[in-house]
């Protein structure tokens, strides 16, 4: 049972597995991985750049949760690697680097996830969506936000860009100052959209994986 706002131990000698959906190659996902089974997916904090070299999209894994922590950041639910005290609420640290590897195991790669075709109405049901790999199809950015760069490289601030569908639903699209593709314009017309659903408190985001995810 998931409290918000705090953050629980896992003492059980527990071990799940899940196919990797989102790694860092691109940088916008930054030290967290996802993962993701027939159904649920999780973020993980891990203290490590780089990881995708060795856990990359497509690549199953598991995770001996035993001593590790599970809490949320505005009401996403992450896994980490112990309780930082240090803000307004307790949350799930990355796995220290020495222990990442007591904790994560490799298994098969190349086992090519496919997102599960939703609508943005579908995304209101946070707890069944969040951390999934998804797909929206016949959306579009809106007016504003059509050809625009994804995010800011030059301050390296993330940027929200709003897509719409065409029954008035609309989600945020958030991407880091930091990622390879910053620079890359947001597409025209309708498409496709593909990414990590994600929430901040009431704010529904796809993080994209890379510029071909839209």
């Amino acid at each position: 049972i998931i409290v918000f706002n705090k953050v629980i131990t896992i003492n059980n000698d527990w071990i799940i597995s899940g196919v990797v959906t989102a790694d860092d190659k691109s940088g916008n996902f930054y030290k967290t991985m996802v993962i993701e089974d027939a159904t649920a997916g999780i973020a993980i904090r891990l203290d490590q750049t780089e990881f995708h070299t060795k856990y990359p999209f497509g690549r199953r894994v598991f995770i001996k949760l035993k001593g590790m922590v599970m809490g949320d950041y505005g009401n996403l639910i992450q896994l980490g690697g112990y309780v930082d005290n240090t803000g307004t609420f307790p949350e799930a640290a990355p796995i220290p680097l020495s222990l990442v590897d007591n904790h994560i195991i490799g298994g098969a790669y190349n086992l090519n996830p496919q997102p599960a075709k939703v609508t943005i109405l579908d995304l209101s049901n946070t707890d069944k969506w969040q951390n999934r790999f998804v797909e929206i199809q016949n959306c579009e950015f809106s007016p504003a936000d059509t050809n625009q760069p994804y995010a800011d490289a030059v301050l390296f601030q993330s940027v929200n860009r709003i897509v719409n569908d065409c029954n008035g639903g609309s989600v945020i699209v958030r991407t880091s100052g930091y990622c390879n593709f910053a620079t890359k314009k947001t597409p025209t017309g309708k498409g496709t959209l593909k990414g990590i659903f994600s929430i901040f408190s009431s704010d529904k985001q796809m993080i994209v994986r890379d510029e071909f995810d839209a």
